[in-house]
């Protein structure tokens, strides 16, 4: 099959910030000021007691681990060791509360606790676990990592006694902060702790902050506790690829098999590409010579990779494939992830595929998405395919979203195709036209040859928007099969929201067999929705005992 040569939000988040509703400053300012006062007195009394019972487990004891709560100098954190900022915790909140932008925002949250002293970090937690900031939770998180740094056992404590707090995931981010700071001694701590939620939830804290600075020794407690969420290998390989790709191609292999291991494996070969091609190539083509871990993807990855280094290389590698169910698969994901970026490159890419299915699904997807991105580009090449079968594929996805801007345009392009493909092509158009735009569709559908069959799919659709304005429209038209056909198809619709609406319809049909087929139609769809009451009115409506009947087979049993 030949293919002719292609052509190429920002919401403001408003109202709401901070609850309950009041004038923001004066809310702000007194919330943190009075909170920040009750955090001074609650701190001091939760320190003194680190034994209260609660159902969230005991913490290990500072005596269960050596330097366990020790800084890098071997001397525990203290609150008058740890330096203020220059700008303090109220001035940043209250500059973040003013931003709209939702990329600023991010931004803003992630240095919110940079500098803050531990004092400064206790009192501002407190003040926002009263309080229903924006983004509260992240900010939050963020204040419990500078905790983490500065006094990582005080902060578990802290988390292990709130009230308010998630204890769980607050673990992983103290855990995962100190591990920047002192990893011998988070790591010791974590691994006294009973096994419990609160573990598992410190592994992955630690396993995650060993990642970046200690891939092997992330991936040893990963091995040693396979209660952990595995999903975390995938955080592991991505760092330890870009340090030392060959090292965790090694280490990947010991994975046991399954999902987890396919996206360590692809992460590695996406991450090592960028580097080295040759290499991450010969390295994924090594495991598809394997059942165990063959993965198209990964391979798909590296392609992508070399297609932006060296497009005429790849696509050559990519001709010399031999057929099969790896290759269908390989070409089916790079025409997925080349569409949004280069149309044409995955249109080339779908024309190596053999004809069938695949090749098919490719060319779809394709199309819909560049008339998503690029209407005009994908109507132009559209326009210019001459191939009946591949313009059967390709037409109804620029006709749906020609729609939008162009209906007539659209309905053109549907009813060239051919069949039922066809057919329910148009009747997608149509339905979109008729909810935009129901008169331009009735004034389009009243000029068509088979005009008939259009204004019964507008009655249909319309009487789904508008009852009242439905009725209207099929009361000026005079008693004819046409007129039949029209209410039975709005008849059709509203069984589902107005069946009263529907029988007066079905009851204005002139033609007595279409009539009673339209009765049994919205009989069986009555009864199945509301039994009771379509029973109670078929009993009660002026139609024959016979039909009655016939109607009433339907009643669910």
């Amino acid at each position: 099959m030949g293919f002719p040569l292609l052509f190429q939000p920002a919401l403001v988040e408003w109202a709401n910030l901070v609850l309950p509703l009041k004038p923001l400053p004066v809310l702000c300012a007194v919330g943190v000021f009075t909170a920040g006062l009750f955090c001074g007195w609650e701190s001091k009394r939760s320190f003194a007691n680190p034994e209260r019972k609660e159902s969230r487990g005991t913490l290990p004891a500072v005596a269960e681990v050596q330097n366990g709560a020790s800084s890098k100098s071997g001397e525990p954190n203290k609150p008058g060791k740890t330096g203020g900022s220059s700008e303090d915790f109220d001035t940043r909140l209250g500059a973040f509360l003013k931003i709209v932008n939702p990329a600023k925002r991010t931004r803003a949250v992630a240095a919110i606790a940079d500098g803050l002293s531990l004092e400064e970090v206790r009192k501002a937690i407190a003040s926002l676990e009263k309080s229903h900031c924006l983004m509260r939770d992240d900010i939050v998180t963020r204040l419990l990592a500078r905790w983490g740094e500065l006094d990582p056992k005080g902060a578990l404590q802290y988390a292990h006694d709130s009230k308010t707090l998630k204890f769980v995931p607050a673990v992983s981010t103290i855990i995962q902060s100190w591990v920047e700071h002192d990893p011998a001694a988070a790591e010791a701590y974590v691994l006294a702790m009973p096994s419990n939620a609160q573990k598992r939830s410190a592994l992955e804290g630690l396993i995650q902050g060993l990642a970046s600075i200690n891939p092997k020794q992330a991936f040893k407690v990963l091995m040693d506790f396979p209660q952990t969420n595995s999903y975390i290998a995938v955080n592991i390989f991505g760092a330890w690829a870009e340090a030392n790709p060959v090292e965790a191609a090694e280490y990947v292999l010991q994975l046991p098999s399954g999902d987890n291991k396919k996206q360590a494996i692809r992460t590695i070969a996406q991450t090592w590409a960028e580097a080295d091609v040759s290499r991450a190539l010969a390295w994924v083509e090594s495991l598809a010579n394997t059942k165990k871990d063959a993965d198209p993807q990964a391979i798909g990855m590296v392609l992508q990779a070399w297609l932006q280094q060296d497009s005429t290389a790849a696509m050559q590698w990519l001709r010399t494939q031999a057929e099969g169910p790896q290759k269908r698969e390989l070409f089916s994901y790079l025409c997925d992830k080349l569409t949004g970026e280069n149309p044409n490159r995955a249109v080339e890419l779908a024309a190596m595929m053999p004809n069938g299915k695949a090749q098919d699904d490719a060319l779809r997807k394709i199309t819909s998405t560049w008339a998503r991105d690029d209407l005009q580009g994908a109507l132009a090449w559209v326009q210019m395919q001459d191939d009946s079968h591949v313009r059967e594929m390709i037409l109804p996805s620029v006709a749906d979203w020609l729609v939008l801007s162009q209906p007539a345009q659209a309905m053109k392009l549907a009813q060239e195709v051919p069949g039922k493909t066809g057919e329910t092509s148009a009747s997608l158009v149509l339905t979109t036209w008729t909810r935009h735009d129901p008169m331009a569709a009735i004034a389009w559908a009243a000029e068509q040859p088979n005009r008939t069959q259009y204004l019964s799919r507008i009655a249909a659709v319309w009487a789904d928007v508008d009852l009242t304005k439905t009725g209207q429209w099929l009361s000026t038209f005079p008693a004819s099969s046409e007129r039949d056909s029209m209410l039975a198809a709005a008849a059709e619709q509203a069984v589902n929201n107005k069946p009263e609406s529907a029988a007066q319809w079905i009851a204005g049909i002139q033609d007595e067999q279409k009539r009673i087929d339209a009765y049994k139609n919205f009989a069986s769809r009555w009864l199945h929705l509301q039994p009771q009451a379509a029973q109670a009115w078929i009993s009660n409506a002026p139609l024959s005992a016979e039909l009655k009947n016939q109607m009433l087979i339907y009643l669910p049993r």
